[in-house]
């Protein structure tokens, strides 16, 4: 049923009316939703999937991009302060030296600082060596870890 209707600037609209199951006017308009074909939907699907990688990818270079910069800014304040703690570490050393002079002798002194820092170099060295094996202990075990659970299975 084609119904015609004037709108508020005096123009007249044509518009097709049918009505639903229950008799209620249903509006139909030319060009609408449902004359899209189920290829239209694939295709506006299609688009709105590489739009979303597209944004995603556009998204997480950024967020590379302000990590890296980040990490760079942070390293190099690292650095700084390592050099700083390096300063105020000798400075103490010097200051021990020549606190303990008067009571032990130079040379003693500087024996007995240097003693100090080759334990506590040989200490800490120690304790990154093992981190260092718990890191390889761990590669090794998952490499092995796959034929060993293989082998495990057929002998049991």
């Amino acid at each position: 049923m084609l119904e015609t209707t004037t709108s508020p600037a005096g123009q007249a609209d044509e518009m097709e009316r049918d009505t639903d199951t229950y008799g209620d006017p249903v509006l139909q308009i030319p060009g609408g939703p449902d004359d899209a074909s189920l290829a239209d939907d694939i295709g506006a699907l299609v688009a709105d999937g590489k739009a979303y990688v597209q944004a995603e990818l556009a998204f997480q270079k950024s967020r590379a991009a302000f990590a890296a910069h980040e990490i760079k800014a942070g390293a190099a304040f690292a650095m700084v302060m390592l050099a700083f703690l390096h300063l105020a570490l000798m400075g103490i050393v010097v200051g021990l030296i020549i606190a303990l002079a008067p009571i032990v002798g130079a040379f003693v002194a500087t024996a007995i600082m240097g003693g100090i820092l080759l334990v506590c170099t040989a200490i800490f060295g120690w304790l990154a060596l093992r981190r260092f094996r718990k890191i390889s202990a761990a590669f090794d075990n998952a490499d092995n870890s796959d034929d060993g659970a293989d082998a495990g299975e057929t002998a049991a």
